[in-house]
């Protein structure tokens, strides 16, 4: 028979024994950090409701002011195909008629085709849009199209030249556009190159002139006109000096360029010709005279055998009929025609010095044989000078004659015009006009904007625009400010109220920043607006008033009449900075603003909420403190229990 103490032979739950005693304690504490928890969040809600209505009021009311609703104007066109408008509130209420005549479009260039393997440059394309110009330096003589294409469109100082390139048949064609409509946005591209240089492909002017594109007037080029060579090249009839302003750029260059080349080549064989005969006649002649001591009359006068000392002195000495010899080495005919002169060659000038001389690879530069003979001329005595100033005379004449005027200009068209620069015109009213870069013409009516697609030619008809006052549009924001009012007075009520049926109350109820609330807009729909005209100085003249129940209801008949016979006033009202639209916003900023009572009362709950969060941290760790103690108590207990145990059934064994 054995014998057990009551429960020693039974195991503890100790776990289920430790969470009860733990819940037990933790319990009351819980709730009531719940409960608080759950009324701030409560608040915090409702007064972030209260406080979205009064925003969306507010920010109806900045709409109204900034935007000038309440002088708001339609503006209707009879073909928005051709023409539509928009207007501003300055804009005044009439009917207008346009015709457009021309539309605003951008300049557009392109080159000839151009192959592949095409190289270009050294040179610089001083490039220009309007008023403002950039220069590209094209370095180097391998460059291709795609390089010119990349160093236009890179340049930081371009003004909106934009560059492309279009592959035909023919070929690659640079285009060139510009980013900006208008005639005072033409593109102009002036090449600074050599005269055979390929960049001049790329050339334009506007104000292409075969006179200044050459040194030939229009006169001289026109008598070549019925050369056959030329007459073959022309595909039209000639052409009279008084028809040539009436020829567009690419007809003139298209016209003048064979007129050109011939002009080009006969002053080419006139040139050569007259300085053969300059060389060898009056040059030769008049260089002889100078220069020949054996003949020492040479038709001047004044000669005596005391000036023919002076005048033998003007010839070369050893050192520069050495410089000669070295000049006509290194190609120079001058040199070689001043030493055949005096009967020398290079060579034996070479022998005579006892000196080699092998002339360098590069050209020495040319004299003129006329600045030859200058200097020596300057070298002779004052007394004989005139007198051989008079013998080289001829020799400048016939120099002068055949000298171009200025620089030679290269005439190259280069790029071709596909698209013109040109300003929108339009007739307003049949009597003014008016020219515009853009499409979009600015205030040609007063605070009216006219954009234009087409012309009236197109449209065969003239458009009319029709400016009125926006009365719908006045009267839908004055219904949306009504109803946005009372949909905040309907939150208030939701949040503050009580219901008699349910006994649920509002999670604001009582609340004195509601009921502040609603007073301070009152105040402003009852108060009259100073700035306002006489008639619409409070909402009840404008049709407006508050009903039995606290919302605001519109009296239609006197908001149309008010509409029809005082618009132009109504912005007086509601706008500017003492308008109600204003006040309406400064009540609103007061309640929601940083320092106002429903942003205070916000951050009070969710300080609170932070204290709640700490409280619950603090909880949460006494009961694992008060678990551990707990466990720790009920394990101890079941170990001496355990060792008891063992000793009664140690002492039931003895006994047998």
């Amino acid at each position: 028979m054995s014998v057990s103490p009551m429960g020693m032979g039974g195991g503890l739950d100790i776990n289920s024994m430790v969470s009860k005693i733990v819940e037990s304690e933790r319990l009351p504490k819980q709730q009531r950090i719940d409960r608080e928890r759950s009324d701030i969040d409560t608040n915090i809600s409702g007064y972030g409701r209260l406080q979205e209505s009064l925003d969306t009021m507010k920010n109806l009311m900045t709409t109204f002011r900034q935007d000038d609703t309440f002088a708001s104007r339609t503006i209707s066109s009879s073909d928005e195909d051709v023409v539509s408008a928009t207007a501003s509130p300055d804009a005044l209420a009439g009917r207008y008629t346009i015709d457009v005549l021309q539309l605003a479009q951008a300049q557009k260039l392109a080159s000839s085709p151009i192959r592949d393997d095409a190289k270009f440059g050294p040179g610089k394309l001083e490039i220009s849009l309007g008023k403002k110009s950039f220069t590209i330096d094209v370095v180097g003589q391998n460059n291709k199209i795609t390089d010119i294409l990349k160093q236009i469109n890179s340049a930081p100082s371009n003004p909106g030249v934009q560059a492309s390139i279009v592959k035909d048949d023919g070929g690659s064609r640079l285009i060139l556009a510009s980013d900006k409509p208008g005639e005072s946005n033409k593109v102009k591209i002036e090449v600074d190159a050599k005269y055979n240089n390929q960049l001049h492909r790329f050339a334009f002017n506007p104000d292409f002139d075969p006179t200044v594109s050459t040194k030939f007037d229009i006169p001289t080029l026109l008598q070549y006109q019925q050369v056959p060579e030329v007459a073959a090249q022309q595909v039209r009839e000639p052409i009279t000096e008084q028809e040539v302003p009436e020829l567009s750029d690419e007809e003139k260059y298209a016209y003048f360029k064979p007129l050109i080349d011939y002009a080009n080549r006969e002053l080419a064989r006139e040139e050569k010709a007259a300085k053969e005969i300059m060389m060898q006649q009056e040059a030769t002649a008049a260089l002889a005279t100078l220069e020949d001591p054996t003949d020492p009359t040479s038709g001047m006068s004044g000669w005596s055998e005391r000036t023919a000392g002076t005048l033998q002195a003007a010839l070369p000495n050893e050192d520069e009929k050495i410089e000669l010899a070295k000049a006509a080495k290194q190609g120079d005919q001058d040199a070689a025609e001043a030493l055949a002169e005096i009967g020398q060659t290079p060579d034996t000038v070479f022998q005579a010095a006892g000196i080699t001389y092998e002339a360098p690879q590069k050209e020495a530069p040319k004299k003129e044989i006329v600045d030859i003979a200058k200097e020596k001329v300057e070298k002779l005595p004052p007394t004989i000078k005139e007198i051989a100033k008079e013998k080289l005379e001829p020799i400048e004449k016939v120099v002068e004659t055949i000298k171009p005027e200025g620089p030679r200009k290269p005439l190259y068209s280069g790029l071709q015009e596909v698209q013109s620069a040109s300003s929108a015109k339009v007739v307003l009213d049949g009597v003014a006009r008016i020219s515009s870069d853009t499409n979009v013409i600015q205030d040609a009516v007063q605070g009216v904007d006219i954009t234009l697609k087409g012309t009236t030619a197109e449209a065969s008809k003239r458009i009319d625009l029709d400016v009125q006052f926006d009365r719908d549009t006045v009267k839908a924001a004055i219904e949306q400010f009504v109803n946005t009012y009372n949909q905040f007075y309907e939150t208030t009520k939701a949040l503050s109220g009580f219901d008699p049926a349910t006994g649920q109350s509002g999670p604001l109820a009582g609340d004195s920043v509601v009921r502040s609330a609603e007073s301070r807009l009152k105040s402003v729909f009852v108060a009259p607006v100073e700035s306002a005209p006489t008639g619409i100085k409070t909402l009840i003249e404008l049709g407006i008033s508050t009903t039995r129940q606290g919302t605001l209801e519109i009296n239609q008949s006197m908001l149309d009449r008010q509409l029809n016979e005082n618009f132009s006033q109504l912005h007086t009202f509601f706008g500017g900075s003492k308008g109600f639209a204003k006040k309406v916003e400064d009540v609103i900023q007061s309640m929601t603003g940083v320092s106002g009572p429903i942003r205070t009362r916000m951050n009070t709950m969710r300080d609170q909420n932070y204290r709640l969060n700490d409280q619950q941290v603090d909880l949460d760790r006494r009961m694992e403190s008060l678990q551990e103690r707990t466990r720790n108590k009920f394990a101890n207990m079941q170990d001496v229990t355990g060792k008891m145990k063992a000793q009664l059934s140690g002492m039931m064994n003895a006994l047998g």
